[in-house]
């Protein structure tokens, strides 16, 4: 076999040098090199395609992330300015800690209970009002039916069935006002009730503090007591309470779709009012009562809304980037945003508050190393 291949190779070369050199170049050499030439460029340009395709690839899916991961931030930021908020509100008891946020709570509550405009305000809560609009309008359809009379027995059935549908509605509404028939005086009796429940002894007596939220607690439960305390209270008495405890001054529009309305809380409470002594001070409470307020509500309905789209597009064509860790990070990442919605809301969010963490913990990993792919890619581009 061997001599066989030797008598092959000895015939080839003794065959080339029979061949004069220009028809050696140009029949044998020239076109090798062309075709090698050739060769080389169609798989250069090959190769840049596919990394110009992967640098665009990348470019969106870090794009996507990035999108992704500032829902992220904002979460987790507004649940850290909560916690500050939580922490600034805190009444200086360890075990009464939530005192002053309770109160402002059911301050709240009875503002948004009782209609008033100016000097104009409803000793009766405004849904015991639309409660007795409904019943007349009721009262009106039941006695329109009650007097209509059909000779045909179909139709006078479906009177009938009507007829009973509105008396259970009626008997709803009369329910329901029977639980809102209290008035603003009761109300203030059952805050006050309400505060001393919580209240961990006589401490506003037996404890001197200077300490600011100890200060307007004790303001805010003194002139409750107070005003509870007054015979014959008439509605300018709960006027001057109102302008007292200052939250019942302040528009509750002042947070709207879970936004504080900081540049109107400005203009119209410390550019216009400019407060002083304690009055300030209950001001500047209330700000930091709406603000918590608003992040509170914001962090309850908080609802996710991840972008896939460009993941989904280029997930099967991504494995070209010669990354198995990368790529399966990648794909456990945008599985792990898909459960997004499995997390329980409500005003119980560390669950949620984990979860983003942990997802910005990965996006933050995958864009360093996807940064990376991309100043690689650069150089193989050009």
């Amino acid at each position: 076999m061997l001599e066989r291949l030797q008598l092959i190779y000895d015939a080839v070369l003794a065959f080339i040098k029979n061949i004069p050199l220009t028809d050696l170049l140009v029949g044998v050499v020239v076109p090798i090199v062309a075709a090698w030439t050739s060769y080389f460029l169609a798989q250069n340009a090959i190769r840049k395609k596919e990394n110009n395709k992967l640098f665009v690839q990348i470019e969106l899916i870090r794009k996507e992330l990035k999108n992704n991961n500032d829902q992220l931030s904002y979460f987790i930021d507004s649940v850290n300015k909560k916690r500050e908020l939580d922490k600034a509100l805190e009444f200086p008891l360890m075990f009464m800690k939530d005192f002053l946020i309770n109160i402002l709570d059911e301050l709240q509550i009875i503002k948004e209970s009782y209609m008033r405009s100016g000097e104009f305000l409803l000793e009766k809560p405004t849904k015991l009002l639309l409660l007795g609009d409904e019943k007349e309008k009721l009262d009106t359809e039941i006695s329109k039916l009650n007097c209509q009379g059909y000779f045909d027995q179909y139709l006078d059935e479906r009177r009938k069935v009507k007829l009973f549908q509105k008396i259970e509605q009626r008997e709803k509404i009369l329910d329901e006002a029977k639980i809102c028939d209290k008035d603003i005086y009761s109300e203030f009796k059952a805050l006050q009730s309400s505060m001393e429940r919580q209240l961990v002894g006589d401490v506003f007596k037996k404890m001197e503090s200077e300490e600011d939220n100890f200060v307007l607690a004790k303001f805010i439960y003194e002139n409750i007591k107070e005003f509870n305390d007054k015979p014959n209270k008439q509605k300018e008495d709960v006027l001057s309470l109102y302008k007292t405890l200052v939250i019942f001054e302040i528009d509750s529009d002042i947070v709207k779709d879970s936004r504080f309305d900081q540049e109107e809380f400005d203009l119209f409470y410390k550019g216009f009012e400019r407060p002083e002594g304690i009055e300030k001070k209950l001001y500047d409470l209330c700000e930091q009562y709406y603000k918590h307020r608003a992040f509170k509500e914001l962090l309850s309905n908080y609802v996710y809304e991840f972008q896939d789209k460009r993941w989904d597009e280029n997930s099967s064509d991504f494995v070209i980037i010669n990354d198995r860790n990368l790529y399966i990070s990648l794909v456990e990442l945008y599985e792990k945003l898909a459960r997004s919605n499995e997390i329980s809301e409500g005003e119980d969010y560390e669950e949620k508050y984990q979860y983003s963490i942990e997802c910005q913990n990965d996006i933050g990993e995958i864009m360093e190393q996807l940064e990376q792919h991309e100043i690689k890619l650069k150089k193989k581009c050009k």
